[in-house]
């Protein structure tokens, strides 16, 4: 398996959305998402500038935005908003956008898109945009069309355009931490790339660094200053991340998904979903369900 296909079966995007955004010479328009949604931007033609509005550490709670951060586009480009956040687009001269909402399920434990930074341009100087236009403008048409089977149409299409930018960003180091950090170092990605495919073996640091062609101590610090956790954790999170899916869309019971994970036992799986996420696992499908209704 190659080092996307795992991350994608526990991060399946969701399409919320797609509009197609046009602005007159001069105009400007505010936008903000909701549920958490990632966005996605294609400059069809002209150009535009994406004002995003960003709350600075520590004034969060109390709701003031401090931050700007201003990126042109021009006609090709990419912009993807992992975290959404409130945006102004303008346009001097006129433009044609294509705007995506996605989702990547329930957010908890949700190491891709904590670890991604809040924007991520792809000029289309660089990035083969020439077949992003006809992918996108199709997911458009089929937006507009309500037909049977549109969401499953649509769902696909968007994991196309997102294995592609996941593919762009890998392949030119695009991001230099996190997972997709992790998985452009060659060596960690063979680490990680295991990890993903097979969460119950029982991975330690030394079948890890040895996975990944490393001495345990280059191979530990190489894999937290990159990814952001520890070897051990990372191992951990990710089978949260399985086990919330499979508690919440799976038919396996409790002691089922903790065995599946490589615990020896239910206690074993409910003491580290707990130490983990800080409520038992019934706890936490009852809550999930309950703002799903």
């Amino acid at each position: 398996m190659d080092r996307l296909t795992a991350l994608l079966e526990v991060y399946p995007p969701i399409t919320h959305g797609i509009t197609a955004i046009t602005l007159s010479a001069g105009d400007g328009l505010e936008q903000h998402c909701e549920n958490n949604c990632s966005v996605i931007y294609l400059q069809n033609s002209g150009s535009s500038q994406v004002q995003m509005f960003f709350a600075d550490s520590g004034s969060e709670a109390s709701g003031v935005l401090n931050s700007v951060t201003i990126i042109d586009l021009k006609p090709g480009d990419l912009l993807w908003l992992p975290q959404g956040k409130g945006r102004f687009i303008s346009s001097v001269n006129g433009a044609e956008l294509s705007h995506i909402n996605l989702a990547f399920g329930d957010q908890t434990q949700n190491m891709l898109m904590d670890t991604l930074p809040q924007a991520l341009p792809i000029p289309g100087s660089q990035f083969d945009s020439s077949d992003m236009a006809p992918l996108i403008q199709l997911m458009t048409l089929e937006a507009l069309q309500p037909r049977c089977g549109q969401s499953v149409v649509l769902n696909r299409l968007a994991e196309v355009l997102l294995v592609k930018m996941l593919r762009y960003i890998i392949a030119h180091h695009t991001i230099e931490t996190g997972v997709l950090g992790g998985l452009a170092d060659l060596r960690l990605a063979k680490a990680l790339t295991a990890v993903h495919q097979n969460p119950a073996f029982s991975w330690n640091l030394e079948n890890l660094a040895h996975t990944a062609g490393m001495s345990r101590t280059a191979f530990s610090q190489q894999f937290k200053r990159v990814v952001g956790y520890t070897p051990a954790d990372y191992v951990t999170h990710w089978r949260m991340r399985i086990a919330c899916q499979r508690l919440l869309h799976g038919k396996e019971g409790i002691g089922q998904i903790g065995e599946q994970l490589g615990y020896q036992s239910e206690t074993a799986f409910r003491r580290a979903f707990r130490r983990a996420l800080g409520i038992p696992p019934g706890e936490y499908k009852k809550q999930q369900l309950e703002q799903a209704a």
